[in-house]
This record gives C-alpha cells, structure tokens and sequence, in this order.
C-alpha cells in the first residue's frame, strides 16, 4: 500500500483518492469515524483487539500541530501491546 499524498480533507492511496479519515492496518485500509485528533478513542482502535499480527507501532497523524495524548487512550495502546507515535503531519 502506498500512501502518495493528503490534504486536509482526504488522501491518495495506491493512485485512489479517499475524503475523510482512514485507518491502514497491514494491507487494509478502511474508512474511520474520527474527523479530528480529540475524536480518537480506545473504542475507536477497537479493531486492534481483533487484528492478528498486532503492530509494532501505531502512528497518529495529528494535523498541524501535536495534541496531547488522553492518558485513557493511552493506556489502551499500551494494554493492546503496541507502542503510540502522535506525529505532527503538517509536512508529511
């Protein structure tokens, strides 16, 4: 899968363009409900108690600017074994 570019309002993937939100976990790539970094959720991540290998790492892009973690949320991260980077995605 091949991530070519963004905007502020959707992403390039494999010469596809997709509005909106998007979770890629391994070679899938889904439509996801959160429009802004505070819309994240351990509910919203559910699917990573499902997913079989488990990611390494999770990567959150947070727009222009870094926003601060909910320590709730990252307690989840951690409990489902992977470690959380939240990147500024400005220059991406």
């Amino acid at each position: 899968m091949v991530l070519s570019s963004y905007t502020e309002t959707g992403f390039t993937v494999n010469g596809a363009k997709y509005e909106g939100s998007l979770l890629c976990v391994g070679n899938l790539l889904l439509s996801w409900s959160p429009k802004k970094f505070s819309e994240i959720t351990a509910d919203s991540l559910s699917i990573f108690q499902l997913v079989r290998p488990i990611p390494e790492i999770l990567i959150i892009g947070c727009g222009k600017q870094i926003e601060q973690v909910d320590p709730e949320l990252r307690r989840f991260i951690r409990s489902t074994g992977m470690k959380l980077e939240a990147i500024d995605s400005e220059y991406l």
